[in-house]
């Protein structure tokens, strides 16, 4: 199982659940976006905004055994809410997997924790070591890009 930890939400299968931290990054402060975004960061095939994201928004984090994974901010839900969703596609494919998605408040990205659909990988967006969460698995991390991180038992 690899798992990416995205500040201190958390996805399953497609299924999000928030868990607050006081120090979570806001959209600004994920360095992902902070970059232009290039045309290998738009995942293929997707209706972006029909998914509800910001298409300026999502990047190309990781092509991990046979799957691609995207990031992508979804608009204001609500007046201060934001919302980081992690995109799965499967190695080669334009036929999307899965997206789950993790929301904070007053514009700050709470953080998430993403499982894989195969639950093979867990992503970690965020400090990884300040986050506390059972689907973490007691592997060493692997770095993915500055602000997220990935575990595989």
């Amino acid at each position: 199982m690899l798992c990416v930890l995205v500040g201190m939400a958390c996805a399953a299968g497609g299924l999000g659940v928030g868990l607050a931290t006081s120090d979570a990054p806001t959209d600004g402060d994920l360095p992902e976006l902070g970059f232009a975004q290039t045309d290998e960061d738009l995942p293929p095939g997707v209706d972006l905004e029909e998914l509800g994201l910001e298409p300026e928004s999502t990047r190309l984090i990781a092509t991990i055994e046979g799957a691609t994974f995207y990031l992508g901010l979804q608009g204001n839900q609500a007046p201060g809410i934001r919302t980081l969703c992690l995109l799965e596609f499967p190695d080669g494919s334009e036929e999307l997997d899965s997206v789950s998605c993790a929301g904070g408040s007053d514009d700050r990205l709470e953080g998430a924790v993403f499982v894989s659909h195969d639950q093979s990988t867990v992503f970690v967006v965020g400090d990884s070591a300040a986050v506390n969460s059972p689907l973490i698995p007691d592997a060493d991390p692997i770095p993915i890009s500055e602000s997220v991180t990935a575990f595989r038992p």
